[in-house]
Parts: structure tokens; sequence; C-alpha cells
């Protein structure tokens, strides 16, 4: 990626575009990612907890821990690819503050005790789910956050 390393992104139009294109995406990915759990596994948390842990008396099978596994790896390695882009235009575009270091904290933080959560929500019942809950959206609108205030810079500031 050295390749696209520049001093001054006024002078380079072509890498302004291709940022503020990836920072597009970046958003509609952390919007549908949070739309495509809510359909696959519940809008409410009862029906969140249903889906992963089952139902006995309404015979809902339990999800088999190796697809929740599955499930959490799959989102670990998309949300470190797209949180570690985001993070680094975050940084490289947006001014530096003291507080600069706050929102990348706990947009990590918050992506991997949401993966956590998922995997103990067929343990710990209903508190891993408002966990899950919680930090999901936390790190999804954190995260979207962070793309819209660095497309915002890269467009007027720059």
């Amino acid at each position: 990626m050295r390749f696209i390393v520049t001093n001054d992104l006024n002078k380079s139009i072509a890498i302004r575009w291709m940022i503020g294109g990836i920072m597009v995406l970046i958003i509609l990915f952390l919007t549908g990612h949070l739309f495509l759990e809510a359909i696959q596994l519940g809008w409410k948390p009862g029906d969140i907890l249903q889906t992963v842990a089952g139902n006995e008396e309404e015979f809902i099978d339990p999800l088999p821990f190796d697809e929740i596994l599955l499930r959490a790896h799959i989102n670990l390695f998309f949300a470190m690819i797209v949180l570690a882009i985001t993070a680094s235009a975050y940084v490289r575009i947006v001014p530096s503050s003291r507080r600069q270091a706050l929102p990348i904290a706990v947009l990590f933080s918050t992506a991997l005790i949401a993966q956590i959560s998922l995997l103990l929500i067929s343990l710990w019942g209903m508190p891993a789910v408002w966990g899950w809950v919680v930090t999901s959206l936390l790190w999804h609108t954190v995260g979207g956050w962070m793309a819209l205030k660095t497309l915002w810079y890269l467009v007027h500031q720059l």
C-alpha cells in the first residue's frame, strides 16, 4: 500500500476519490451488515436468544456452536479489515487532536467484545444477547461516524 502514500492529498485528486469511494463503501457495508445480522438472527433480543439458543417448547433447534463460531470468525475477519482501513484513513485525514485515539479504541474493542458476546449467548442467555446487541450497534455506529467524518474532511477541508 506504499504506492498510495502522498504528502499532499490536494495534489492527488485520484487518491482523494479513491479514499472517498472506500469510505462510502464502508458506510454501506456497515449499514448492510447490521441489517443482515438482524434478518438472520432477529430484530428483538428475545428473537436473537431463540434463534441462537433454541426453544424446546416451540421445537426450535439451537444454532450449532460451529456455525456460531464460523459467524464470529468471519465477522472478526471482515471487521478488522474494515476497521483498519477506516482507522488509518481517519488518522491520516482528520486533523489530529488529543481525543483522536478514543473512537479508534472504542471501535476495535467493541467489535471484539461483540463477537465474544455472540459466542457466549448459548451459555449466558439474555445478558450475552444484550451485550452483543449493544456492542454490535456501537461498533457499527462508531465505524460509520468515523467514515463519515473522514469523508467530510476529505471533501471540505483538503
